[in-house]
This record gives C-alpha cells, sequence and structure tokens, in this order.
C-alpha cells in the first residue's frame, strides 16, 4: 500500500512518498521514490502498485535510459525511451496474467523529469503502461483519494518548492493516520533542470488544522446555500476571502511551525 504525489510548481518538481512496504502480515521499510541522473537530464520515479512489478518497471526504463546512445536527453527524449519498456513489463507481467490476478498485478508511476535545456520540469503519470502529463498535481497509490482531497483546495502552480512541501507532508501524515498500509519515513526529491535532491523527512505526527479548517469553512457556507441564507454570488465571495486567508496562514506557518522547519531548511539548500 502506497501514498506518493507529484507537484508542479514554480521552481521545479516535487515528489513524496511513504516507505511502508506490508502483504498484510509483515512490514519493511523501503525506498519509493528512484531517481537517475545522467546526460544532461534528471529522472525520479514514485512507484505504486504490485511492488515487483513496479520495481521492475522502474529498473527497466532506468536501463533504457542509461542505454540510450543520445549523449544529452531532453525531457521528450526520455518519455520516448521509457514507453517501450513500460509496454513490455505491462504486456509480460499484467496482461499475460489470468484474469482474476491483473487487478493485483497493476502498477502505476509518477515521473518527474527535468533536462538542462530551456524546458521547465514536467510530470508524468502512467495507466496501464500509458503515460500521461499532469499539468499541475497528482496522487498515486491506495491514499491517492484521501491525497487528492486534501490537496485539491490548498494546490495552485505558484507554489514555491518550499511551500508544496508544507502540503505534501500534510498529506502524508494525514494518508498515514486514515490509510491501512501506508507508513514509514517521508521520502522528498526535488527536481530542478539536472539536479536532483533527496530529503528524506522523518514522521509527522500531528492534526491538520489549516486544511480542517478550510474543509469545515467551506462545508458551512454550502449548508448556508441550501439553506438559502447566500446566494452564490455570496459564497463566492466569503470563499475567495477565506482562501486568500488561508494562504497567509501558510506563509506564516512556513516560517514559525516547527514540523517543516528542518525539512524546508534542507530544501533551500538546493535552491
Amino acid at each position: 500500500m502506497t501514498i506518493a504525489c507529484g507537484f508542479v510548481v514554480t521552481e521545479g518538481i516535487l515528489l513524496c512518498a511513504d516507505t511502508l512496504y506490508t502483504d498484510g502480515f509483515t512490514k519493511e521499510y523501503r525506498d519509493k521514490l528512484f531517481p537517475w541522473v545522467r546526460k544532461g537530464a534528471s529522472v525520479c520515479f514514485a512507484l505504486a502498485g504490485h511492488d515487483s512489478v513496479a520495481r521492475m518497471a522502474v529498473e527497466e526504463c532506468q536501463i533504457a535510459l542509461s542505454n540510450s546512445k543520445l549523449k544529452r536527453l531532453s525531457i521528450a527524449d526520455v518519455i520516448r525511451i521509457v514507453k517501450p519498456a513500460l509496454k513490455e513489463i505491462q504486456r509480460d507481467y499484467v496482461d499475460a496474467a489470468p484474469y482474476e490476478e491483473r487487478a493485483v498485478k497493476k502498477f502505476y508511476l509518477l515521473i518527474g523529469v527535468a533536462s538542462n535545456s530551456d524546458e521547465s520540469p514536467k510530470l508524468f503519470a502512467t495507466s496501464d503502461a500509458a503515460i500521461k502529463p499532469v499539468d499541475g498535481f497528482q496522487c498515486i497509490g491506495a491514499g491517492q483519494h484521501l491525497g487528492q482531497y486534501i490537496i485539491e483546495p490548498m494546490y495552485n502552480p505558484t507554489l514555491a518548492i518550499s511551500e508544496a512541501a508544507i502540503l505534501a507532508i500534510h498529506t502524508l501524515a494525514a494518508t498515514k493516520q486514515r490509510v491501512d498500509g501506508v507508513g514509514g519515513r517521508s521520502q522528498f526529491v526535488v527536481l530542478r533542470g539536472t539536479q536532483i535532491s533527496p530529503v528524506v523527512g522523518h514522521d509527522v505526527n500531528y492534526a491538520e488544522p489549516l486544511v480542517l479548517e478550510y474543509q469545515k469553512h467551506v462545508a458551512n457556507l454550502l449548508l448556508a446555500i441550501g439553506n438559502g441564507e447566500l446566494s452564490t454570488m455570496e459564497f463566492r465571495e466569503r470563499l475567495n476571502k477565506f482562501t486568500i486567508y488561508a494562504e497567509q496562514i501558510r506563509k506564516i506557518w512556513l516560517d514559525q511551525a516547527a514540523p517543516w522547519r528542518d525539512l524546508e531548511k534542507q530544501l533551500s539548500l538546493v535552491s
């Protein structure tokens, strides 16, 4: 079981994941983020789904990239090279499995790619070996729905890496508390150009007051509309004001809150 998230922000790509692997009986803690840096490009894979199949897919992608005869890789080159590797794993280990086992064999990847060209780093997500670009953020794994729910109201593409890290910590902490099979330390990887900066964070166990307060506020506004107390225009005005307030509070937390201060300092080293 897994929660892995990718964020597209102004400074690059942030990937994060938990580190718990479990089959329901045993537990072990291993990486779920796998970087590759060569040929003027940096790539990081985050995996979810069937452990061994997903890991095999990542390894085959890394081998294909390393064996490329191109001396410099653009983002488009990276995606073109990994596509056949993913399709082969999908065909041999998922599609070829008995029908009743296919759902269990499925794997999902987030792929962050950056190049030292003038291109901005990009994020991609896979499903059944198809690779799709991600414009904003994406979650995969057992905690994906909770992750999407937490991130959606707070995300915007103008976030700094350090601000996205706050949102990532919220998401990982909440998912570990509420989704079975998600746990362990938290991993963070930042991609900027050909630079990959891994930052491994400690467990953070705390309530998500800003996210919960935002959700509570929106629920109250929706209830007011349902009761005829607010017009749609009034709802939008109040929600916009509260969203601005939430953005301001987040910036204050970034400067003052201890749970992610060390992480923010580490992330600042790669600015």
